[in-house]
């Protein structure tokens, strides 16, 4: 039986994307996932996607592209994803320290086709009534959109599936085949595959197995903390979050509170069709640590209670966490792997994965197969810049 084209490791959203645009152009393709789809970032994310609170340049070109591209993307997968388009979405300010972030905000992310505005509490009401009258306003932003991530991850899956893609669910990869300085495939606890080209889509795993061929990948894994509401009548309409999301990354100075920089904590809350609540917005160095930590629940609840006050009448009924692949310098790596003939990644998407899935995998399928992505640029995401970016 003749090896496959190409070989991905990870069947997260972002492997399976890829999958699909591989299997639709007619390439053969095998998927092999540690455990099963949706079982990692993407079983643990939230379902916003839009352009707001990236830069203007090739990140925000990226995720423009993206999201240019979704609607037909949806049409391809002919299946609910859960796709929702101009929605509004209110990131909320609650005292003088937020107010000043706010306006930082607006004007490093108010370009192009963004649209971004500090509304008072009022105003803010007539989008969110669950949003505590007490606070002084919101940033508001309209044209916001919605991905289901993991009905999302499972359509490209099925449809890549239908193309003749192969998925192996349990067999993870133990280390990747090298012969004369050549990635040619990767062992697992199934056994040996080969294929043409190896591209690693494994997320926050992806250094682990990067470092069995010799390469150093600057990715490590981001906690992040989610929390699951009791069922309730309609509460929240889109999504409602904080404006410190952005200011524990980039303007941290303007943080006083150190358990809020120490968990990178903000807070979002969405509500899905079935009435249950996801509250999330931590992002913590934990390692590999997937077990919620009360703390940072705590503070995520303290801050829910007060930005949602009906919040205080719900039954918690889960927690659970994600871990999210965040590279050096914030950026997916997406191209050939310095120094490892054979190899490609394709990971290091962060929060984003889900934002950016729409187009990482055609992005990615172009550059396989024509050497050259022809959806977008993506020469900013090179991995050739892996070392030059000062350490994590």
């Amino acid at each position: 039986m003749p090896y496959p084209e190409y070989l991905i490791i990870g069947a997260g959203t972002i492997g399976c994307s890829l999958a699909y645009q591989l299997s639709v152009q007619g390439k053969s393709v095998t998927v092999l996932e540690d455990r099963d789809t949706a079982f990692g970032a993407a079983g643990a994310s939230g379902s916003l996607v839009g352009r707001w609170g990236y830069d203007e340049g090739p990140v925000g070109d990226f995720v423009g592209a993206s999201i240019d591209y979704a609607p037909q993307l949806v049409e391809e997968l002919q299946e609910d994803v859960g796709w929702k388009t101009e929605t509004d979405y209110l990131q909320v300010i609650s005292n003088d320290v937020e107010m000043k972030i706010a306006e930082i905000l607006l004007k490093k992310y108010v370009y192009g086709k963004v649209r971004a505005s500090i509304v008072d509490i009022t105003e803010a009401r007539k989008y969110e009534p669950a949003v505590s009258a007490e606070l002084p306003g919101a940033i508001l932003i309209p044209d916001m959109n919605y991905f289901d991530p993991i009905k999302l991850a499972f359509a490209f899956r099925r449809r890549a599936a239908e193309h003749g893609a192969v998925f192996i669910n349990e067999a993870g990869v133990t280390e990747l085949i090298m012969r004369g300085g050549t990635c040619v495939g990767a062992r697992t606890r199934k056994g040996d595959h080969y294929a043409g080209a190896v591209v690693l889509c494994a997320g926050s795993w992806s250094a682990g197995i990067a470092k069995t061929a010799g390469l150093e990948l600057p990715v490590k894994p981001f906690r992040s903390e989610m929390m699951v509401t009791e069922p309730t009548g309609p509460l929240i309409n889109g999504e409602i979050g904080s404006c410190t999301l952005k200011a524990v990354w980039y303007f941290p100075e303007l943080i006083t509170d150190e358990r809020v920089l120490k968990y990178k904590l903000s807070f979002a809350i969405e509500q899905t069709d079935t009435g249950t609540c996801i509250i999330h917005g931590s992002r913590e160095d934990a390692g590999f640590n997937v077990i919620p930590s009360p703390s940072v629940l705590e503070l995520l609840l303290k801050t829910g209670y007060r930005i949602v006050p009906a919040l205080r009448d719900l039954r918690i009924i889960r927690s659970f966490c994600g871990l999210r692949p965040v590279s050096e310098d914030n950026l997916p790596y997406m191209g050939a792997a310095p120094s490892v003939p054979g190899l490609f990644l394709c990971t290091g998407h962060g929060a984003s994965g889900i934002t950016m899935s729409a187009v990482t995998g055609k992005a990615m399928a172009e550059y396989l197969i024509c050497g050259k992505a022809r959806i977008t640029d993506i020469s900013a995401f090179d991995p050739s810049r892996i070392g030059k970016a000062g350490g994590m």
